[in-house]
């Protein structure tokens, strides 16, 4: 489906405005609404549209510039998006009156969104393109960092399985309402929210056996927690090494004593053997001699 040329100029500028709002206001706590979701929705608005294949040039425009809005939003206002949005598109026509019909256009598409009450092709589109982004493959990478953004910005600080349940029971009310989104995005989120429930149901199992911590919010370091042997088994290594040292200890006294007493005989020895007649005048010098290797003998 081809825009015409003036309808791509006012999405151009709507994509600046955004991206010049986010740099401006936004700083790195927007990890899940940001530009690039903006983006992504307004693409997800296009495949739907070619989808359906009877969706008017005017509705695609409208929801794609909304969808770029309704992101703006929540940097505008982050507890209440739809109305940040409406701020945004003010601002918007005041720079730019010559968009003004466009955008009340897209103020009504973004109602729409508020009150739930989808009339126009252009209301559909943009919902199920943005419960679309959530059917994604990459579910599990995400929902972190909206948990992330919701902390930091809302102060929705929660134990991991309240929070995962709370998303759950928000997805499971909302539903498609496209030909397109029912048959392509449905089945992907249903499995992906089946995987949630599978995952919040093992972590209350875990919660009542007291393997969750308690608290608001659970350790984030936990798992960097060192791993080694129980405090029993490094005492008793210890000990058995002290012991070692000690018995090698003993061993080198003894082996230091007997080298001396060794040393002292050869020396006597030597010199019995160096003047033998002293022990033939003299006897009575043999008496230490013998003493000597009495002992050498008995040890």
């Amino acid at each position: 489906m081809t825009i015409p040329k003036g309808e791509a100029n006012t999405i151009e500028k709507a994509k600046a405005y955004v991206l010049g709002l986010f740099s401006r206001q936004a700083d790195s706590r927007w990890v899940f609404h940001n530009y690039k979701q903006g983006i992504e929705v307004a693409h997800i608005v296009e495949d739907i549209a070619a989808g359906e294949k009877n969706i008017s040039e005017n509705d695609l425009e409208t929801a794609k510039l909304a969808s770029l809005f309704l992101i703006a939003g929540y940097v505008q206002d982050y507890q209440s998006p739809i109305k940040g949005a409406k701020e945004v598109c003010a601002t918007f026509v005041q720079e730019n009156p010559d968009v003004s019909d466009e955008i009340r256009e897209v103020e009504n598409c973004l109602l729409e969104q508020e009150t739930e009450t989808f009339q126009s092709d252009a209301g559909k589109l943009l919902h199920d393109a943005v419960l679309g982004y959530l059917s994604f493959t990459s579910f599990f990478n995400m929902i972190p960092l909206l948990r992330l953004e919701e902390e930091l910005l809302a102060g929705n600080v929660q134990e991991t399985v309240d929070w995962e349940q709370d998303l759950l029971n928000r997805l499971l009310a909302d539903r498609f309402y496209t030909h397109f989104g029912k048959t392509t995005f449905e089945p992907t989120l249903q499995n992906n929210l089946l995987h949630l429930k599978e995952k919040i149901q093992t972590l209350q199992n875990k919660k009542k056996k007291g393997v969750v911590e308690q608290g608001m919010s659970p350790r984030v370091f936990q798992g960097l927690e060192p791993k080694g042997p129980g405090r029993g088994a490094q005492t008793f290594f210890r000990s058995v090494y002290r012991n070692h040292i000690n018995l090698s200890a003993i061993a080198d006294n003894k082996a230091n004593l007997m080298t001396g007493i060794n040393a002292v005989l050869i020396s006597v020895v030597i010199s019995i053997l160096s003047y033998g007649t002293l022990t033939l005048e003299q006897p009575a010098m043999m008496m230490p001699i013998s003493c000597f290797w009495s002992l050498r003998w008995l040890h």
